[in-house]
């Protein structure tokens, strides 16, 4: 698996469960969609760099 496979997985994971948590605190379904999409780049770098850790301390290979 690549870094941005597994980067995607990793999105999807989060992005699914941000929306299952905000729909059940009753956040607007478009506003909640909105956000989510607006913390793509952020959510992508911080992702990437939780990657590139677990690469260099030996957690994956």
């Amino acid at each position: 698996m690549t870094k941005d496979q597994a980067i995607d997985i990793m999105m999807e994971s989060i992005n699914s469960d941000n929306r299952a948590m905000g729909l059940q605190a009753g956040l607007d379904a478009q506003a909640l969609e909105t956000q989510i999409e607006q913390s793509q780049a952020s959510l992508s770098f911080m992702m990437s760099n939780i990657y590139d850790k677990l690469k260099e301390s030996g957690v994956i290979a």
